[in-house]
């Protein structure tokens, strides 16, 4: 049997972050150092705190009733919701998802409940251990499909599996490959909870974790998300000050400027290889009447299309490059084929973007309102294709049908994602440029450059981590020099450098780091995880063992988390700790061979029957991938 330092370092190797997937590196000084660098360093100012006096989209209900009713009918009026709300998932039909490293996974109601469970196997099929959570929320209105979560000390933490909608299916979600399955273990960031849900009430100072009582003031996209928050609305009306002829403070976004107009949409819609908030801003801190470039410096994907697939979140990047959107001078945004208060029947579908698309190139009509000035499409026929043929091929007559067809989604399984290229049939389309081969940041205003240099600094550090690529890590690093010394609030940045310190093999600086933005964020889970890494992999059991208790007592529902403390207990000799450790671990994930093995041994003086239990589960569950 195995020795417990032997399983404890097997235990550690295993479940290694990604913050620091680089590797420690040589020892040699990085080519960041105090000597070479500038004395002074870009100062970067607060931003104005952003009006939070949001009344909920209930509280429209007096004035505007009928738009709200008629909103029930979109999508982002589900976008989440409460477990068997959707009312579009097969419960009826129990789903069986196999995979190929002896798990197998299922959904069942019992009552209102909805259960998922994780089944691992032996290798001759025998049910080994039984894993079930109940799903506390469910996200996505079921129209493409529905992702589920869990919530956990404040925490949400999405299931592996996903119903997909168009094809009446259960599976792996997106990201989830049988080689690469963090089971029940994802985080839902604020990040994706900013757009996926109505309104969430975050914790200050704290990532993605929110209120235990209460995590969401609203639910489901609702009418501030496009509007901004209604209090002063209200009010205006209330005291009537209207008849002062002052302006309604209500959002409007028909009545914004094109880019204020589309920034509203694109806050969610518009997310690339990454977007890196600004210094002093959230994820939450967008209003309409706002530009993205006030809360986000996003990096572009290409929008490109790729054997006949595209990416699920890139409509705005392919619609951009659309000759429709090109010679509209920028008229052309999403409201203008997209209804925001409500969504057609599939029945009703192609009729209704047909007249969309008419709106601007129909011959018989005035040129629309998106017509280039200038440029004639008044007298644009309907379609250049003879009609004969066109309803042969379509015979509803589908003007989106030819010029944006469905392509299968390549990040997310079993979906479908319309191509906003809006090509002509058997024409290449446009290629993206050359440039988008380079890093490509979106900008929609004026932006100073050491704005851009910190987003472009902080963003090619996490690609280091993922690729591992020393050039770029070192590239990264000779940006974080426009910024020394960084200011001491400035999370993102110091988290980067550290994690590139630590990267380069300087060790002892990215722990000084960590600990420095710990005693502004005593209770950030993800600085705690990362000091305690490197301790750990430091040699530095001890001083690491204390940051351990520190992080469980943050979060103590993260499996990976309570491994790598299983393994300081086992470094410092404190085994009956070790073994409530252990037994915790089990309650998350119960086919954890590694954790089967050290309880084996644990017990094998003082319970062997415990450790024959133990012994026998380790042997034959599926190893760790």
């Amino acid at each position: 049997m195995k020795s417990f330092f032997t399983l404890g370092l097997i235990l550690f190797s295993l479940v290694t972050i990604s913050f620091i997937s680089c590797g420690k590196g040589d020892k040699k000084k990085s080519a960041l150092s105090r000597n070479s660098l500038p004395l002074l360093r870009t100062r970067f100012v607060p931003p104005k705190p952003v009006a939070d006096d949001y009344v909920g989209s209930q509280a429209c209900q007096q004035c505007h009733a009928d738009i709200l009713q008629e909103y029930q009918t979109h999508p982002m009026a589900t976008s989440m919701s409460l477990p068997g709300q959707t009312g579009i998932e097969d419960f009826q039909s129990p789903a069986n998802i196999p995979t190929t490293d002896q798990i197998q996974y299922s959904v069942k109601m019992e009552g209102e409940r909805v259960i998922h469970q994780e089944q691992k196997l032996a290798v001759s099929g025998e049910v080994l251990t039984n894993h079930q959570e109940e799903i506390s929320f469910t996200c996505g209105s079921g129209t493409r499909g529905c992702s589920y979560f869990i919530f956990r000390e404040g925490r949400l933490f999405q299931s592996p599996i996903t119903w997909y909608g168009k094809k009446g299916q259960w599976d792996l979600s997106p990201g989830y490959t049988p080689g690469r399955n963090p089971r029940f273990e994802r985080v839902a960031s604020d990040g994706c909870l900013a757009c996926h849900a109505g309104r969430m009430n975050p914790i200050p100072q704290e990532r993605n974790r929110f209120d235990e009582k209460k995590p969401f003031h609203e639910l489901a996209i609702g009418c501030e998300r496009c509007h901004g928050p209604g209090k002063k609305h209200i009010h205006f009306h209330e005291e009537n000050i209207a008849a002062r002829d002052t302006v309604d403070p209500i959002v409007n976004p028909e009545k914004l400027s094109p880019e204020l107009r589309d920034a509203v949409c694109y806050q969610c819609h518009l997310q690339g290889l990454n977007r890196i908030t600004r210094y002093g801003r959230s994820e939450y801190d967008f209003r309409p009447g706002m530009t993205i470039s006030d809360v986000w410096i996003p990096f572009l994907k290409t929008g490109d299309t790729n054997d006949n697939q595209v990416e699920a979140v890139s409509q705005v990047e392919q619609m951009q490059q659309s000759r429709c959107y090109i010679e509209s001078d920028g008229k052309m945004g999403c409201i203008s084929c997209h209804d925001p208060h409500s969504s057609p029947q599939e029945s009703n579908r192609v009729p209704f973007f047909r007249k969309q698309c008419i709106a601007c190139h129909a011959s018989d009509q005035p040129a629309g309102p998106l017509a280039r000035p200038g440029g004639d499409l008044s007298n644009t026929p309907p379609c250049a294709m003879p009609t004969a043929e066109r309803l042969s091929k379509s015979p509803d007559d589908s003007c989106i049908g030819c010029h944006m067809p469905k392509l299968n989604a390549g990040d997310v399984p079993h979906t479908a994602q319309t191509n906003h290229r809006v090509h002509i049939p058997g024409k290449t389309a446009n290629p993206p440029s050359k440039a988008r081969k380079e890093l490509q940041i979106w900008v929609d205003r004026k932006v100073p450059n050491h704005v851009l240099s910190r987003a472009r600094t902080i963003f090619q550090a996490e690609q280091a981590f993922m690729t591992k690529d020393p050039k770029l890590t070192e590239k990264a690093l000779s940006g974080l020099a426009d910024f020394y010394p960084q200011a001491k609030d400035d999370l993102a940045l110091n988290e980067a450098l550290a994690q590139l310190y630590y990267a380069k093999g300087n060790v002892d600086q990215a722990i000084q780091l960590w600990k420095a933005q710990l005693k502004l964020r005593p209770n950030d889970e993800f600085l705690l995880s990362q000091l305690a890494l490197a301790l750990q992999e430091e040699g530095k059991t001890e001083e690491a063992y204390t940051i351990y208790r520190s992080l469980i007592s943050v979060n103590r529902s993260r499996p990976q988390t309570l491994k790598r403390f299983l393994d300081a207990c086992t470094r410092t000799n404190r085994i009956d700790e070790g073994i409530q450790i252990a037994k915790s671990i089990l309650v998350l994930d119960p086919g954890s061979q590694l954790t089967h093995a050290w309880l084996a041994k644990a017990y094998e003086k003082t319970d062997p029957p415990q450790a024959d239990y133990h012994q026998n589960l380790a042997e034959n569950l599926p190893s760790v991938k």
